[in-house]
């Protein structure tokens, strides 16, 4: 049998947009999970101690767990998030409130349903009636007439919305970086076109002397050909230890230009290196062009801190992931889940503050 159920989702820590998108695509994901409905975004004020903004959302959805077993599920979403519990309304990287659950009432140590502060929340009613405007709690209250008490709340709640942008070129080769900005923009209802899809086979000659240089050379080349909003990603691995080689020569640090060599030589370059001296970080630069000659292109960034292993570990990511020591989740970048990966890394969060940033001009 299904059930109807009501969550709320909240984040303001480590991607906050992503957190939420990425935790939607693993409620949907759930294979006793069905007919999802997701709100709006909303940027809201926090509750507690000083803290960033929230961005939260209301899903509606079917299923047929009871309802502990969706709270376990739940929590363990919430747990691969990196969902810390130490301070009463502090701060998350994501937060799956059980709100309804058909018109059952539940008051347990681990459960309450309907949620017992749901209706102090204006954060938590606004993007709930957005989706299920007729919806009425196991006592036959409206969900509506539960906003009106809240109306001093509503100054606190903004709809954040997401620019409009129907297709993007990713201008690059790597089939790898193109992977990943599908998987991270694909929630967003962005078509992302690779230069496969477009049989495009020119390259701009990277002749910049920085990230932000060669990634403007990039975007300015594909948008050119394309004539359509073109993406532009320069990144790479900065080692302290090697005067922050091979920086924007990551790609084309070894003669052979491949992963594998560039590997090596990596390896080869820190041979005599201690363990305490193999600090290094992802940099990642993003310019986004609405078009070739756009006098304002969008630039954003995003790094990542870690190590260089002593020896390659894990078989997933590309470039230098399987020597880079991710100390957060005590793993490689090869070693970890393409979704542990676009939740911690430099392209993610350089995206996510790209988005941020078309939001602000376009928004």
């Amino acid at each position: 049998m299904s059930h109807f159920v009501a969550l709320s989702l909240g984040a303001n820590l480590n991607n906050p947009l992503y957190q939420l998108i990425s935790a939607i695509g693993e409620i949907k994901a759930h294979p006793e999970i069905s007919s999802v409905s997701v709100s709006s975004f909303y940027r809201t004020k926090p509750i507690g101690p000083a803290q960033p903004d929230f961005l939260n959302i209301a899903i509606t959805l079917q299923t047929t767990l009871s309802p502990l077993d969706l709270l376990t599920a739940m929590q363990a979403i919430e747990e691969s998030h990196l969902r810390t519990r130490t301070l009463r309304w502090g701060p998350r990287t994501l937060d799956i409130d059980l709100l309804l659950y058909d018109d059952v009432t539940i008051d347990t140590k681990r459960l309450t349903l309907p949620h017992p502060r749901m209706q102090e929340r204006a954060f938590v009613i606004v993007p709930l009636l957005e989706i299920a405007p007729t919806l009425t709690m196991p006592d036959s209250t409206s969900l509506q007439s539960l906003l009106s008490p809240l109306s001093d709340q509503l100054t606190d709640i903004h709809l954040w919305e997401i620019p409009s942008m129907h297709q993007l070129v990713i201008a690059s080769h790597n089939a790898g970086k193109v992977a990943e900005f599908k998987t991270l923009l694909a929630p967003l209802g962005i078509e992302v076109l690779s230069l496969s899809d477009l049989n495009i086979h020119s390259e701009a000659e990277e002749t910049g002397l920085t990230f932000v240089e060669n990634a403007l050379l990039k975007a300015r080349h594909i948008a050119e050909i394309t004539h359509l909003p073109t993406l532009a990603d320069d990144s790479g691995l900065v080692v302290d230890a090697l005067d922050g080689a091979p920086g924007i020569y990551s790609a084309r640090y070894s003669a052979e230009k491949t992963d594998a060599a560039n590997n090596a030589l990596l390896l080869k370059n820190l041979a005599e290196t201690g363990d305490t001296e193999r600090r290094a970080h992802f940099k990642c630069v993003l310019v986004l062009l609405q078009h070739a000659n756009d006098p304002v292109p969008i630039i954003s960034e995003g790094e990542v801190y870690g190590t260089i292993l002593d020896a390659p570990s894990g078989e997933n990511g590309f470039g230098y992931d399987p020597l880079f020591f991710f100390p957060p989740l005590n793993k490689s970048f090869a070693e970890v889940t393409p979704d542990e990966k676009n939740r911690n890394s430099h392209r993610g969060k350089a995206l996510m503050d790209l988005i941020a940033k078309l939001n602000q001009r376009f928004g």
